[in-house]
Parts: structure tokens; sequence; C-alpha cells
């Protein structure tokens, strides 16, 4: 510009730089003013008054990583005198030092939050009493590795105060219980569309059965889970789908209707010898009917086969292994007979094409090669 200002572009990032405070007001409204996603991480931001300040002079401000900022949840004790920033919709606070009573009063000033993540933070344990807060705008979040104790509760009270959320994202959680009722997941999280829970503590299928309660979920992510990697990974995946019939998309792979038809068929094939059968066994066994167990099939190629030798007016039977050469059949056969190898062939009859004995030719090839099968002939004839 002509004013020789600096003005920034709309995406800035200032990462490790040692910011503690926002600086001059006027300056920050002058080459700010545009900036629409703001990345802070590796600062050391503690007071949320310079968050706000920069807030203030950046207006447009859509995105906002403080990922890693020693920001102090006493900072937000009196924040009843400010705006609201109603253009804020994604904020990200990963690895700072808040409490869920200060991230409560932070999301009171953000009225059109979509997207919040609070990873890495040691929260304390989220209590039934503050489900009292309601923050519908949000409908994605991200809380991986916070410390969730007591989780049968604390994970409903999460859907209640965030009752319009689509995606949850809660890796590496002590989770080991989802909820103790159907009712209480369905009041809880009534549009959630995807959960990931992987690297979680749950410890038995009746919780990952729990899944199938949430009405409208379609997207599921269990990896990590100690009681199923202890299962082959085909029929993991086989068990799951047949638990699960709800789920659309498991560990981010579509699952197509081939796909579940044949594992809700392994899935009854899995229980039907084992003395206890949870529910889910019946619902399929309605479904599918009963099923015969699958027969072992054994593809291992033969090598032993038992042939008619014929020589002049003498026949008799023989076993041979089916990878020896017609050179070494040959060798074994005029031996028994007292014959000298060198003065003799060998002719091979396939019973399955009835053509006539066909010269074996080649002394290397082997019998297999040959089609020698159980019930051939073998001619013994003078060169």
């Amino acid at each position: 510009p002509d004013s020789g200002e600096i003005i920034l572009p709309k995406q800035l990032a200032v990462n490790g730089c040692h910011v503690s405070v926002a600086g001059d007001e006027q300056s920050l409204c002058n080459m700010c003013a545009g900036i629409m996603e703001l990345d802070l991480t590796d600062n050391r931001l503690k007071n949320w008054s310079e968050v706000f300040n920069l807030l203030h002079c950046m207006p447009r401000v859509h995105f906002l990583n403080l990922c890693n900022n020693p920001l102090l949840a006493d900072s937000l004790d009196d924040i009843t005198n400010l705006p609201s920033f109603p253009l804020l919709t994604k904020l990200i606070l990963n690895s700072t030092l808040l409490t869920w009573e200060a991230i409560f009063k932070l999301l009171g000033l953000l009225p059109n939050l979509g997207e919040l993540h609070l990873s890495l933070i040691e929260l304390n344990e989220l209590r039934p009493l503050e489900s009292d807060f309601r923050f519908p705008s949000v409908k994605e979040l991200y809380i991986n590795r916070i410390g969730i104790d007591n989780s049968e509760k604390t994970l409903c009270v999460l859907g209640r105060i965030f009752p319009c959320l689509e995606n949850l994202v809660m890796l590496n959680n002590a989770v080991t219980s989802l909820a103790s009722t159907q009712k209480e997941i369905r009041e809880s999280f009534p549009c959630l569309k995807s959960l990931n829970i992987s690297e979680t503590e749950l410890q038995e299928w009746s919780e990952v059965e729990k899944i199938k309660f949430f009405p409208v979920l379609s997207s599921v992510r269990l990896q990590g889970i100690q009681f199923l990697q202890e299962i082959d990974e085909k029929l993991r995946r086989q068990l799951l789908i047949a638990y699960l019939p709800n789920v659309q998309r498991l560990n981010a792979s579509l699952i197509n209707e081939t796909e579940r038809n044949d594992a809700e068929r392994a899935c009854i094939r899995y229980y039907m010898d084992r003395p206890e059968k949870p529910p889910r066994y019946y619902e399929l066994e309605e479904i599918h009917g009963r099923l015969d167990p699958l027969v072992t099939v054994d593809f291992t190629a033969q090598s032993s086969v038992t042939v008619m030798v014929k020589y002049e007016d003498r026949s008799f039977l023989k076993a041979l292994d089916v990878h020896m050469t017609m050179k070494q059949a040959r060798n074994l056969l005029t031996k028994e007979l007292g014959l000298r190898p060198k003065d003799f062939t060998l002719l091979h009859n396939d019973i399955l094409c009835p053509q006539g004995p066909d010269r074996m030719s080649y002394p290397d090839r082997h019998l297999r090669r040959y089609g020698v099968i159980d019930g051939s002939e073998i001619y013994i004839v003078p060169k």
C-alpha cells in the first residue's frame, strides 16, 4: 500500500517464537485485520487476555491454534464483560494448562465454534453436575490422551455437553466402558456419525456391542485394543462387522454387502461350538439360519501314486513318487524285473484320456509332468 504499512497474509504461522504478549494493539490492527487463520504453536502465552487482544485485532480469524502454550485456567476467571467471537469456528488447545471449568467459560464466548481440540491435557474428572452446560455448535471434538477415568459416566456427560457432536475422537484414553445402558447412549449422542476409540482399554465384546446403540453412527475406528489384538486380523474384522450392523465404515475401510454377509456367517461359525454365545449370535442365526461347519479341504499336492506296471504278459501294482524322473522310474522298475535299464523305455497310458500309451521320451522329466496319477498304466517296452 502507499502508506508503506505491512499487510500480512490470510494465513499466519508464528511457531516457536517465544511470543508471550500480543504487542502494540494499533500496529496489530493495521497489519493483521485480514488474517483468517492464526497458528501460535509452541509459544509462551500464559494469560488469556493476550489471546483476546489478538482476536480483537484480527476480527476475521476463524481458525486459531494455541497448541503447547502454558495458558493458565485462572486467567479466564473474569471474562464477563468480554465480547463474543462469532467468527471463530476451529480452536486447537492441545497441551495447554486448562480445566473443564475454564474450557466451558471460554466456549461461552465462541457461539459458532464447530471444531475443538483438547488433546494432551490432564483434565480433571467431568462430573454430571457440569452437564448443565450446553454447546450445540460443536460438531467435532478431539480429546486424545486427556486422562479420562470413570469413563462410563464421563462419556455420556460429554455427549450431553456437546449434544450435536457428529465426530468424536478419543484415542489413547483409559476408557473401559462406553455407558451403562442403551438409553444413555441414545440420549447422549443423537447426532454422532463417526467415533474413534482406538488404543482405549475396552475389555470385552459386550462393550464393543454397545457401539450399535449410537442412533446414527456409521463410521468407527477400533484399533490397538488389547483384547481384540489377540484375535487373527481377518477374523477380528469379521467379528467386528458382525457385531456392529449399523457401521458402514470400519477402521476407514468401507464395508460392502458381500463382506458383511461373509462376516456374519463367519461369526456364527466362530461361536457355534462354544458353550457361551453372545446375544448377537442368536440374532445372526435368525437371519442366516443354522449353518454347517466349514469342511476342511486338503489342497496339498499328492506325492505318491499307485500305478499298474505291465511288461509282456506280466503286470503288478507299484507305488511311485511323482517327483522322480522317468529315468529313475525306469531304473527302479527294470531292476525289479531283472532287466537292463538301458535296453528299455517307458510308455504311459493316461486312464482319464484313453488314447493309447504315449512314449515317455524325456529321461529327466518328472512323472508328475507326464500326468502320472493313481491308476495310470506304465508299460516297459524294448527300445
